[in-house]
């Protein structure tokens, strides 16, 4: 959609920069000049994508006509915008669209030709990043590139720590797992997601994924990527709503969400982006039992370590906010020195209280911070009680329960046990006589 107004441009760009991104990706079309300006204002990088030929899988535009109308776009484009310093990065190809249909396959011939683009591109821009296709989820796609990327959308915790971790391991000089065969890395370049995101879409996506909070997942997200310094860099999907995805920070109408960043760790989501990042080895979320002691494996990341606070604060709270229950220090200096790539730190003793309960651990070092859901359920036992736990005190022996569905519906059961989601039961409650 053209920009109703300048003003829309900026607003726009300092929501990026103000989430702490460095970097904008300009998706599939030669931009609004003024975006260009602003960014080499704001101090904004961008990777600038040129045009598609067609889209997948309905329409490939890859003809004779559609190539000459495709390098007269890309020579103008790059010829108006090679000169705004923001501009650093040149993407040809998004994902093969336009290149293929789904019985036209991205062939030994477009290959070709999608290299001979590449040399054209150098020819008229020879200081810029280039990249020459960026590749669908565990697609092999490159044939000539000088940044080794490609895309996933996963928010469950394995499947992402598998993927990064075969991405770390295949990315090298003369490794072919990210080309087409015949092709391989020439050189030691960059390694970046240039798509990722939980996903969250109506009207085609799964039941769990429509509409949904990704705040959380993205959280998470980051966890992985930063732990993980041999990747260079991440592009999100995306800074705001558009008709199909429902992926972005801010919706539609750029009306900001509430990720609840704030309240639950003490910071926004640019503490999460900085060129520091304190994080945790332990996954989404952790369970444990009220009142035992657990290890937490912190640890910091980064290119900067000068950079670095000089210690790590970490505390825990009720997920309400109220607190600290406990909290600690970690000194940083000779001791435990903060190194270039990651830093392990010393492990983080923690204890839940002997109610039970839903509790977050922060962990804070300068301006950046982070946090970890823990969950302590009290026990299940005779005449169950949790005072401690709501402003009422509920109190019925399990003989009395009646456990039911979301709709109401009895359950063949006597207890309450995991939410189910996907055509199943997605909630359940406990009805007895209580008081």
């Amino acid at each position: 959609m053209t920009y109703p107004d300048e003003v829309s441009i900026i607003r726009d760009l300092e929501q990026a920069r103000d989430a702490g991104f460095n970097l904008v990706r300009l998706h599939i079309k030669p931009e609004e000049p003024l975006v260009l300006h602003h960014c080499d204002r704001l101090g904004l990088l961008v990777d600038n994508d040129m045009v598609n030929l067609g889209d997948f899988p309905a329409y490939a535009g890859d003809s004779p006509a559609g190539r000459r109308r495709w390098e007269e776009t890309m020579g103008a484009q790059l010829l108006r915008d090679r000169s705004h310093p923001s501009v650093i990065w040149w993407t040809l190809f998004n994902e093969t669209w336009g290149l293929v249909e789904l019985a036209r396959p991205y062939d030994a011939e477009r290959q070709a030709w999608v290299q001979a683009m590449m040399a054209a591109v150098e020819a008229l821009d020879s200081d810029g990043l280039l990249e020459d296709m960026s590749p669908r989820e565990n697609a092999l796609e490159h044939v000539a590139t000088e940044l080794v990327t490609w895309h996933f959308y996963q928010a469950e915790w394995q499947a992402v720590v598998d993927l990064l971790d075969v991405a770390l391991a295949k990315a090298f000089v003369g490794s072919e797992h990210f080309y087409v065969e015949g092709h391989a890395q020439q050189e030691n370049f960059p390694l970046l997601n240039t798509e990722f995101g939980p996903f969250s879409a109506e009207p085609f996506a799964p039941e769990a994924q429509r509409d949904r909070d990704i705040s959380d997942d993205l959280r998470w997200l980051l966890n992985l990527y930063r732990a993980r310094p041999g990747i260079s860099g991440y592009i999100f999907t995306e800074l705001y709503d558009v008709e199909f995805e429902r992926n972005g920070l801010m919706d539609y109408d750029r009306g900001e969400k509430q990720t609840g960043y704030e309240e639950l760790m003490g910071c926004g989501l640019a503490g999460l982006q900085g060129r520091v990042f304190v994080g945790l080895d332990e996954g989404p979320s952790l369970q444990t039992v009220p009142g035992l002691v657990v290890s937490l494996h912190s640890w910091i990341s980064t290119y900067h370590p000068a950079e670095a606070a000089s210690d790590v604060l970490w505390s825990l709270w009720t997920s309400a906010g109220e607190g600290p229950l406990s909290e600690g220090r970690i000194e940083l200096g000779e001791t435990h020195a903060v190194l270039v790539g990651r830093t392990n730190l010393p492990p983080i003793e923690v204890s839940t209280p002997a109610a039970g309960g839903a509790f977050v651990l922060r962990l804070r070092a300068g301006d950046v911070c982070n946090m970890l859901p823990i969950l302590a359920p009290p026990p299940r036992a005779e005449g169950w009680q949790s005072p401690q736990l709501n402003a009422r005190d509920y109190s019925a022996p399990p003989s009395s329960w009646r456990v039911v569905d979301a709709q109401g519906d009895a359950l063949d059961s006597d207890h309450a046990d995991p939410v189910m989601i996907e055509e199943d039961v997605e909630a359940v409650g406990v009805l007895g006589a209580g008081r």
